[in-house]
């Protein structure tokens, strides 16, 4: 098992040894000389790519050349060294939150009982506070958390009388409690249908009529989830997700870039839930949807698109024929894309282009050009592969193709349960069209008649042309 200092200095960005650096000669501990050796040592090893734990032995060597250091003293080094990187991230999070620094000083300033910078700072901390264009959990609880503090520090000071304190802070309380569960629930009802587990009914009443009450109040973040909710438990009701997108719009600043990206993340997966249904009118929905993701930069992980979604706009665009569009946003786009992700997206995606416009032989030297390192674009580089084979006739390096693909699904272990059998379903019906262009006796209806009664498949919809182009007496 790895221990706190390789799990800690591991995590570190190329960026932030610097930093750490800086910070620790700033401490002024006498212990520091020996900790920025040590942070030098770990530096060297993890930015040469040496994951490998040292022993004791091997940092005294190196830290204390032909001295005689026990291995205890090397254990209370890297103690003392883990509490100094915790120490520098309290000091990063305290730095990067004006209002959490203010919170404290507000406990200090009122536990000494100083009236006027109290009451100084408390006005202060109190515009901050509304300057904030967020209303999310965290904005409702610093509003809770400033409330509480003018509350206790009046009651310090047997000042209490009738303060209307006490009924601003019951409101925070009731706000925070039927916001965070209708969020948590939210996120709960979801996962249990992806795992299909539904929740206790009794739960999901309890939920909608806390939903009910929130709105009734007008608590604005409160709603949003209220319609996450109604999304879920409702689906056949489409007027819900018009409601729950009318509530991202109307409430584009009640949360941050990473919480409305998760909230959107909701409606997103209702348009390809209802794909996957068969209603093909949710494919432009999802488009213009993706569109809007792009325009507000909400999609955006702090600088960058996430290759998944980059595939899945481009998937999207392509099937609605929007050539000239991903076209666009293939020369535009790609440079968001995670660099170390970025050959990938930019071959696959090109790939794919190329596919559905039917330059089948540019496809292939596209696919054949690099070898995919993450597993999903693996396997659907190799479905794309298949396919562009299959509509060039090349008929020997597809059936080696169909082999190598099928044990690579089986072996491995990154790829789901599910995401296996609808490939190798895909490949099992695949082999059987193949086998029919080079003069099976099987009849295409039969192929089409497994084809149907098997369901979960890949590529379902090209598996249905590539048959139906035999003609109905084949």
């Amino acid at each position: 098992m790895k221990g706190k200092l390789f799990l800690y200095l591991n995590s570190f960005s190329p960026r932030e040894w610097k930093s750490f650096e800086r910070f620790l000669v700033g401490v002024g501990k006498e212990s520091v000389p020996d900790q920025v050796k040590l942070v030098g040592f770990w530096k060297e090893r993890i930015l040469s790519g040496q994951l490998v734990e040292p022993t004791k032995a091997e940092v005294a060597d190196v830290l204390f050349p032909g001295q005689t250091v026990r291995a205890q003293e090397i254990r209370y080094l890297e103690s003392d060294l883990v509490k100094s990187v915790e120490a520098w991230w309290i000091h990063q999070e305290l730095r990067d939150d004006a209002l959490l620094r203010r919170t404290i000083l507000l406990r200090a300033l009122s536990r000494r009982a100083l009236p006027k910078p109290f009451n100084s700072l408390m006005k202060e901390s109190e515009a901050l506070l509304q300057q904030s264009e967020v209303r999310d959990l965290d904005y409702l609880f610093y509003r809770y958390r400033l409330n509480n503090l003018a509350f206790e520090f009046a009651s310090r000071r047997e000042n209490r009388g009738l303060d209307p304190g006490l009924h601003r802070i019951m409101g925070d309380l009731e706000e925070m409690y039927l916001s965070g569960t209708l969020k948590y629930g939210s996120i709960l009802v979801n996962l249990a249908n992806v795992v299909s587990s539904p929740v206790e009914p009794e739960l999901v009443e309890r939920l909608l009529a806390f939903g009910r009450e929130a709105t009734g109040k007008g608590f604005q973040g409160a709603e949003v989830y209220y319609h996450v909710l109604l999304t879920l438990v409702a689906p056949d009701q489409e007027e819900h997700y018009q409601r729950l997108l009318g509530t991202l719009e109307d409430g584009n600043d009640l949360f941050g870039q990473e919480e409305m990206g998760q909230l959107y993340a909701f409606a997103l997966n209702y348009c390809v839930k209802k794909l996957n249904e068969g209603r093909e009118d949710y494919l432009q929905k999802l488009f213009e949807l993706y569109q809007r993701l792009l325009e507000r930069r909400v999609i955006f992980d702090g600088n960058y698109i996430l290759q998944q979604h980059f595939k899945n706009i481009v998937t999207t665009a392509i099937r609605l024929g929007e050539y000239a569009w991903t076209e666009a946003f293939l020369a535009d786009y790609i440079r968001f894309v995670p660099p170390q992700d970025r050959t990938n997206s930019r071959t696959y995606n090109q790939a794919a282009l190329h596919f559905a416009q039917r330059q089948y032989s540019a496809a292939l030297r596209l696919l054949q050009q690099v070898e995919f390192t993450d597993v999903y674009y693996h396997v659907d580089s190799k479905a794309l592969l298949l396919k562009t084979y299959y509509e060039l006739a090349e008929w020997e390096p597809l059936l080696s193709l169909v082999e190598a693909f099928d044990i690579y699904l089986r072996r491995n272990r990154m790829i789901s349960p599910y995401q296996q059998k609808v490939y190798r379903n895909f490949l099992k019906i695949a082999k059987k069209l193949v086998r029919k262009r080079l003069g099976s006796r099987k009849k295409v209806a039969e192929i089409k008649a497994e084809m149907e009664g098997v369901k979960e498949i890949a590529d379902l919809g090209w598996l249905r042309l590539k048959a139906q182009e035999m003609g109905p007496q084949a």
